[in-house]
């Protein structure tokens, strides 16, 4: 009999769900993917679109379409006869409302703000419909097991990105990619284009669609500051193929989260940043900040910095050695996610 499993993305984390798809293809599951127009159209998914069943639904922001989503997500994994659900983003009313219309099939899902699970009722209830709920990350995992609240910690890393398709690269400048939307709130741009000079030998791309949030007033600046040599940046949507190639064409990856971003102290405790997932993924050295010195998983991928002597600490490094080697534990915990699916 065959093992078929759906995902559910409605709208928020796009990006987990090729390492996932591939895993489970690998693992000969027929999957069925359950999301909305502009997810199910985006390129992240060619090299797999031929291989999974795609549902789609329009605009799932929109209150009537959720509301046909209630009514037909439940109908299609009858009729489909899929024995696994995967929520895959945990973290919302929908989900809530959802998890409570669907019977007879196991449930899992990942929690990406571990602290909203501690605070809100709503949440509470949804832990209790999902057969084994996961986070990204060890430390996320203990946070929630201090509360009482246990989850496996998964890495997920299937993106294309392996040693064998590596760039090595030991020419200059140094390249650092700082993945991400252009937001002043996550990422502390101000306090590394203030340390830059015109005469520094690196470039730091910045992997994310500079004409919206923050970015043109960031890029103004760097150009005010002539520092057009420094940096890089993209007006528009990075496709998933280039965005790829840049994360395996760098030196370093530099999550900049500092402690007046606004959500610092919850990237420490509850919340995963994409930026490590891409370190594990392409084996990449991280540029952190020191106060991340706490999080033991991060150390094997780190080189720390504090933000008084950021221009000095950039001045100072080179080109790595070469990929990071990933200890043990990495390497356990980038095989939970199939093993949690399949029970064991």
């Amino acid at each position: 009999m065959s093992k078929c499993i759906a995902i559910v993305e409605h709208k928020f984390h796009e990006e987990l769900l090729l390492p996932q798809i591939n895993l489970l293809l690998r693992d000969n599951y027929q999957v069925h993917l359950i999301t909305n127009a502009q997810i199910a159209a985006s390129e992240s998914l060619d090299s797999i679109r031929d291989k999974i069943s795609i549902k789609t639904f329009e605009n799932t922001s929109k209150f009537v379409t959720k509301l046909k989503m209630f009514i037909e997500i439940p109908r299609y994994l009858k009729k489909h006869l899929i024995s696994k659900l995967v929520i895959n983003t945990l973290d919302s009313r929908f989900c809530h409302l959802l998890l409570n219309r669907v019977d007879g099939v196991e449930t899992f899902g990942f929690i990406h703000n571990a602290d909203k699970f501690l605070s809100h009722q709503k949440f509470h209830a949804i832990l209790k419909k999902i057969n084994r709920p996961m986070v990204l990350g060890v430390y996320i995992a203990e946070y929630l097991r201090a509360n009482h609240i246990h989850v496996t910690p998964v890495y997920l890393t299937e993106f294309g990105v392996t040693e064998s398709d590596a760039v090595e690269k030991t020419c200059d400048p140094i390249q650092i990619v700082i993945p991400g939307q252009l937001d002043r709130r996550r990422r502390a741009y101000d306090d590394l284009i203030d340390v830059c000079s015109s005469d520094m030998n690196m470039r730091f791309i910045l992997l994310g669609n500079a004409n919206k949030g923050d970015g043109p007033e960031l890029i103004k600046k760097i150009r005010d500051r002539k520092l057009d040599r420094q940096f890089e940046w993209f007006d528009q949507y990075v496709p998933h193929e280039q965005f790829i190639k840049i994360i395996r064409s760098a030196d370093y990856i530099m999550p900049l989260v500092h402690s007046n971003c606004l959500i610092y102290s919850r990237y420490q405790e509850c919340k995963a940043t994409a930026a490590f997932m891409w370190a594990i993924a392409s084996r990449k050295m991280m540029i952190m900040e020191e106060g991340f010195k706490k999080i033991d998983e991060f150390s094997v991928l780190s080189k720390y910095y504090n933000v008084k002597t950021l221009a000095e600490f950039l001045v100072s490094i080179a080109h790595p050695e070469g990929r990071v080697n990933l200890d043990g534990q990495h390497e356990t915990i980038r095989n939970n996610y199939i093993a949690t699916i399949n029970g064991k």
